[in-house]
């Protein structure tokens, strides 16, 4: 199991946002004691998984937004996704891909059907109850990012 620090450590690589940004370092300073200290399995409770889901979510919404204002070959996760367009943009096919890209970023697998059937549906409902902003479209990214990055299988070394 990963510490506090591994945990840190492993997000900003995986996102490639730096550790010096102030927002997630303030965030950290507050939370990060409610993470695993030493990495034993007895440490993971609630408060560790909720912190762990909200430093996830702040790693990943940089990213979202990073890749965003690059071209597609230069991104990390979301060579498929025209952020010029609301979630609806999200086929099938780029939600995939997208989701291939964040297993293979944080877990550093290829999900399982049943993971990659549950995580297409999380996108796809939210596709149909956001907006159709092309903001609308970094959220639904964010929520299925935080969703891998925040797994259990995250905290394994």
């Amino acid at each position: 199991m990963k510490n506090f620090r591994q945990v840190f450590d492993s997000l900003a690589v995986s996102t490639g946002v730096s550790p010096s940004d102030q927002a997630i370092n303030d965030f950290y300073a507050q939370s990060y004691s409610r993470l695993p200290m030493t990495g034993s399995v007895t440490e993971v409770n609630s408060p560790a998984l909720l912190t762990l889901t909200g430093l996830s979510g702040m790693f990943c919404n940089k990213m979202v937004v990073a890749d965003s204002k690059l071209a597609s070959a230069a991104r990390r996760a979301h060579q498929a996704v025209d952020f010029t367009q609301g979630p609806a943009g999200l086929s099938s096919a780029i939600r995939q891909q997208t989701i291939e890209a964040y297993f293979g970023l944080f877990l550093s697998r290829s999900p399982s059907k049943e993971e990659l059937a549950v995580i297409d549906g999380e996108l796809d409902e939210l596709a149909q109850t956001l907006g159709t902003k092309p903001a609308d479209t970094l959220t639904a990214l964010t929520a299925a990012c935080t969703t891998v990055a925040s797994s259990l299988d995250s905290l394994i070394l």
